[in-house]
């Protein structure tokens, strides 16, 4: 049985991962000094509706690779294959975490994907995998179509204010002020 697995990234609701019968990892988010586990602990809204009035800016970390290796010994042990879908290498460490897990369980029925996107770039992918697997193609063969899909997927967005960019230290306060004045 081919299962596939999802990072918090992938913006699925629990209810989705339990009707799709996902594996899923949640990312962590820091928030005024309390932990939560994305998508588990706090919800989209909640998120949102913290980060609009939280005077700090939240933190995120990746999952540790002990998270993936304890849903690696579980796949192990039900003789499943698993594809991992992780959130883009370029944004976290969460692929990497995945890597070392599997490097610990000595385990071949184990493919991780580094989708180089996130949110609704992950769903893709995850929909055509599932998609694939219903048409009860192999594994390579599935690994090897997303790993060709995945160069084709490009996320474009749009902000509407430049202040969590600056306060998230992804551009400086001085180029956030002077976006908003030139309304950018």
């Amino acid at each position: 049985m081919i299962r596939l697995l999802v990072d918090s990234a992938s913006d699925y609701t629990q209810e989705e991962i339990e009707n799709k019968n996902l594996y899923f990892v949640p990312l962590q988010i820091q928030i005024e000094g309390k932990n939560y586990l994305d998508g588990v602990d706090i919800d989209k809204e909640t998120f949102y509706e913290k980060m609009m009035n939280s005077k700090e800016f939240f933190k995120t970390s990746q999952p540790s690779p002990q998270e993936f290796l304890d849903i690696f010994e579980k796949v192990k042990e039900k003789r499943e294959t698993l594809i991992c879908l992780s959130l883009s290498s370029k944004l976290s460490g969460t692929y990497q975490s995945a890597c070392l897990a599997k490097d610990m369980v000595d385990y071949e029925n184990i493919f991780i994907i580094d989708t180089l996107t996130a949110v609704a770039g992950i769903r893709l992918l995850c929909e055509v995998a599932m998609n694939w697997i219903g048409e009860n193609r192999s594994v390579e063969s599935i690994v090897s179509g997303l790993e060709e899909l995945k160069e084709h997927v490009h996320i474009y967005a749009g902000l509407d204010t430049l202040e969590y960019l600056a306060k998230g230290g992804r551009i400086s306060k001085t180029a956030a002020a002077i976006g908003t004045l030139a309304s950018i």
